[in-house]
């Protein structure tokens, strides 16, 4: 990131808009602020037990120590077999480095978003739901959203990085698996894809090289 020419358009904006001395909201990278969906048979309600256990069940999706991110999390609506858990994290010392980018032409970062979270609330609440708890294969990271609306459809589609070792074909067979156990009809695998209907929603699950493709759409084909 070139700090100085961010800074320089920064400022401009501001100086047109005649911001100054406000809180903003700051719509961050998704690469700086991660996304997961986590599924737990029982969710403590305090956040006291709540954070250290999301902290220590993403030890291993955390490229750096879990002692030095910022952690927030949203408890879904409890269903039969258990509670998801939208979680986000970054690492502290890059959130502090944008935060100091604002104060630095007078501004205070009152929300911190990232894009994908940020999009989410373009779409309605069915489809932002039905995206939020489609199932993360274990390892995947780095999530990036878009999503589309005309007058048949809407859908919201979701990326991620699988691990190297990942094996396409296991991929797809766990999504199988995962997605008969929430009640929805897998309608055939065809070149590592899968879809899958319940009532009017769809989900299209694809496997390209190291890319997780789900495809959520709310209203049906």
């Amino acid at each position: 990131m070139n700090v100085d020419a961010l800074r320089t358009a920064i400022s401009n904006v501001c100086g047109r808009l005649h911001a100054k001395d406000e809180d903003v909201a700051m719509l961050l990278p998704d690469p700086v602020i991660r996304v997961f969906v986590q599924h737990f048979e029982e969710f403590p309600r305090s956040p006291q037990e709540a954070l250290p256990m999301l902290r220590w069940k993403l030890k291993k999706s955390v490229p750096f120590g879990v002692d030095e991110t910022v952690l927030s999390y949203m408890r879904q609506a409890p269903r039969e077999g258990g509670v998801d858990v939208l979680t986000a994290f970054a690492r502290l010392r890059i959130v502090r480095e944008y935060e100091e980018l604002a104060e630095s032409v007078g501004l205070r970062a009152g929300v911190i978003l990232s894009s994908s979270l940020a999009a989410a609330a373009l779409l309605e609440e069915h489809t932002t739901t039905l995206l939020a708890r489609v199932p993360v294969y274990p390892g995947a990271a780095s999530p990036k959203t878009s999503a589309g609306v005309n007058s048949n459809t809407e859908f919201a589609a979701r990326d991620w990085t699988l691990p190297a070792q990942a094996s396409p074909e296991l991929v797809i067979d766990w999504y199988i698996a995962q997605l008969q156990a929430r009640g929805w009809k897998v309608k055939g695998k065809s070149f590592n894809t899968i879809r899958a209907t319940r009532g009017h929603a769809s989900l299209s699950v694809g496997v390209r090289h190291r890319t997780l493709e789900v495809i959520a759409n709310s209203r049906g084909a």
